[in-house]
Order: C-alpha cells, then sequence, then structure tokens
C-alpha cells in the first residue's frame, strides 16, 4: 500500500464505502440562486412601489388639507350679514369684545364656554364643517366669528389658567398652542375640560372641533406683539401616525397589485422545489460493483487516492476446474 496516503487508513476507506453521498444542499443550486434573484427583483419593487406610495398618500393629504381650508371670499352684502346675525349668536357671546384685545376673559368668554360646554360632541361635529382658515382670519377675522370650525395641528404646549368664576364644575380652563408642522401660523385654543391625555400631547398631531372666538393679541418673547386666531374646543384627538394612515391608504387603493406580487412570489417558490424534486428523482445510482476489489478501488478513486497499476488489467478470479488440477510432472 505504498501508493496510499498515510492519511487515508482501511478505516477511512470502510467509512467512504458505507457513508452515501450526500445531496448537494438547496440553497446551493443553480434553481434557488435564480429563485433568490428574482425575489430580490420583486421585493426591492415593493418597497420602491410602497415609498412612493406613502410619499404620493401624504401630499394628497396636505393638497386635501389645503383645498378644504380655503374660505370663499365675501361680498360686502355677505360680510355685513354675517356682523349683524353675530348680535344673537350665543346669547350674545360675542358682543363684548372684538379682535386685537388680548387675554380678557369676559362676561361674553365664559357664557360662550358655558354654552359649549352643553352642545353635545356629535352636534359639534357635525357643525363644524369648515377647516379653519389661518390666512383669511388673520387678513379678515370679524366676519367669522362664532364660527364652527375643525382643525388639525401639533400642540406647543397645554396650561391650566384660572377661571374668574366655576363654570359647571370646572374652576380653570385649559389653554394652549397650535401650530403647522413647521410650527408656524400658531393659533391659541382654549378647552374647559382637561384632555386624558394631556401630559403626552406636547408635539403631538391632533384633530379639534371648536368655535372660532376671535383674534387675540400677546406679547412674544422677543417683545414682538403678534395676533393669531384664539378658539374655543369642544373636543381633541390623537391623529394616528400620517405613516400609519398613508400605509393603509395604500395598501386599500393597490390591493390587486400586491395579491399579484404575492402570487408571483407564491408561484415562484413551487416551480423552485418542483424543479428540486425533479432533479433530485433524476439522479440514478451507480451500478453495484462486480466485486470487492473494483469497490474498493472506486472508493479509492472518490478519496483521491492513485489506483493500483493491475487494478485495470487483472481480471476477477474464477474457480479451478478438475482439469487444472491434473498437471504434467517435469520432466528429468
Amino acid at each position: 500500500m505504498s501508493d496510499l496516503d498515510p492519511k487515508r487508513t482501511p478505516d477511512h476507506l470502510e467509512r467512504a464505502f458505507l457513508r452515501p453521498s450526500e445531496p448537494e444542499p438547496f440553497w446551493k443550486t443553480k434553481e434557488f440562486g435564480r429563485f433568490a434573484a428574482l425575489a430580490g427583483v420583486a421585493l426591492f419593487s415593493l418597497l420602491l412601489f410602497a415609498y412612493f406610495g406613502l410619499r404620493q398618500a401624504e401630499q394628497a393629504e396636505r393638497d386635501a388639507e389645503l383645498a378644504k381650508a380655503a374660505w370663499p371670499a365675501l361680498t360686502a352684502v355677505e360680510r355685513q350679514a354675517r356682523l349683524d346675525a353675530q348680535t344673537n349668536l350665543f346669547e350674545g357671546a360675542l358682543r363684548d369684545s372684538q379682535s386685537g384685545q388680548g387675554f380678557v376673559q369676559t362676561p361674553g368668554y365664559l357664557k360662550l364656554l358655558d354654552s359649549l360646554k352643553r352642545y353635545k360632541p356629535e352636534d359639534v361635529s357635525q357643525r363644524a364643517q369648515r377647516t379653519l382658515d389661518y390666512t383669511t382670519l388673520i387678513t379678515d377675522p370679524e366676519p367669522w366669528r362664532g364660527e364652527f370650525v375643525r382643525m388639525r395641528g401639533l400642540v406647543g404646549g397645554m396650561w391650566a389658567e384660572r377661571l374668574p368664576g366655576p363654570i359647571f364644575e370646572h374652576k380653570d380652563v385649559w389653554r394652549g398652542l397650535l401650530t403647522d408642522g413647521e410650527g408656524d401660523n400658531g393659533v391659541m385654543f382654549d378647552i374647559l375640560e382637561r384632555p386624558e391625555n394631556a401630559d403626552s400631547l406636547h408635539r403631538q398631531a391632533v384633530d379639534v372641533e371648536a368655535v372660532y372666538y376671535r383674534n387675540v393679541a400677546y406679547t412674544a418673547e422677543n417683545g414682538e406683539t403678534r395676533s393669531v386666531p384664539w378658539i374655543l374646543v369642544k373636543s381633541i384627538a390623537l391623529v394616528p401616525s400620517a405613516a400609519e394612515t398613508s400605509y393603509k391608504a395604500t395598501l386599500a387603493d393597490n390591493t390587486l397589485l400586491i395579491i399579484a406580487l404575492l402570487a408571483f412570489a407564491v408561484l415562484a417558490a413551487r416551480v423552485l422545489f418542483s424543479s428540486l424534486r425533479k432533479k433530485r428523482r433524476a439522479v440514478v445510482p451507480a451500478a453495484a460493483p462486480q466485486s470487492i476489489r473494483d469497490v474498493l478501488e472506486a472508493n479509492r478513486r472518490k478519496a483521491g487516492i492513485r489506483p493500483s497499476s493491475n487494478a485495470s488489467t487483472q481480471s476477477p478470479s474464477r474457480p479451478q476446474s478438475p482439469s487444472d488440477s491434473h498437471q504434467t510432472p517435469p520432466r528429468r
């Protein structure tokens, strides 16, 4: 056995002979590689589609908000009619104040809070059909006083302000600031009942339904006098995240496409595993060797050992016949 590898022992050859050949792992096959490439392309396409879908949904939501917020321009007759009607709104609660004043809690202010308290939330929701138009209220606020409005904004802060007298069981009113997504276009709000999740509303997006009271003047931290809309809020609700709402809208608008992509993935997986099964069935085991010598030589070749020189020339031994047992004696 001089031609044998010293590291290869008879035990090793025996284990190689007894151990069946292991099939190739499926993740190393060409079929799986093709499937992985197709799945990667499909996943990338789906992610790209979802990204642009979310962007389009967010832009559409912003455009819709801007379109709803635009209030119609009033003619001189319409403007005067609205001013005349304010005299009797909320039992005259708007008559003792005007835009440009500070945070003065007039009897009319208290009466408006009391009237709003008596409204049911669903009644206010039904009346609040206009989205607050910041530009209109800054340029011409007076005709719109007493208007039921709705608004979406970020809570810039909230604190308690003592009332001059209790309204029902409330001794304080909760005051806060709402801004747009950029932190601009601030709107002051008062709400009689403290929201349950008030501590967690800072910098959160909320939807409010309210009555526009008037514009209020205040002095900013830099000493500048500003005038912003002031609303009295009936209800305030946390807005679901924009990503979540846009994601749901994208799924709803593109259900058929998503189903088609999933069906493609399932079909590709079925084709892959079917191809693997057929490939394994097509493997025909090698024919059994005719002798122990051939078995050993075959395993030697598999193990990388050079076959012996007489392996291919020597034929298998055959039984000795009776005629072969008779030998001619040597001549003397």
